[in-house]
């Protein structure tokens, strides 16, 4: 299994907005987004979020973002998944 993070812009030009995020994982898994504001004077802001990958593979990984006026974007990015790795110390010794 292998973790991965992601954390995207958002930027929203109207004040007061209430911002919601999610991502889909292209493994069929999706999770909300924890929102971060950086600005007071707009709902700007990032989008981060943590996954577990179970399996190998290329994987189409979707951020989007919603605001409460119904405004919405997403960004995709192809992420690849190593196997895991893995170690052999040799025999025991005791």
């Amino acid at each position: 299994m292998r973790s991965a993070q992601v954390a995207h812009a958002l930027v929203d030009a109207g004040a007061n907005d209430t911002e919601q995020c999610a991502v889909a994982w292209g493994d069929g898994t999706v999770t909300p987004a924890t929102f971060t504001p950086t600005g007071a004077a707009t709902a700007s802001g990032s989008c981060a979020a943590s996954h577990v990958f179970t399996a190998a593979g290329t994987y189409q990984v979707a951020v989007s973002g919603t605001d409460d006026d119904g405004g919405s974007g997403t960004a995709t990015i192809a992420v690849r998944v190593g196997a895991p790795l893995s170690v052999d110390a040799g025999p025991d010794v005791s």
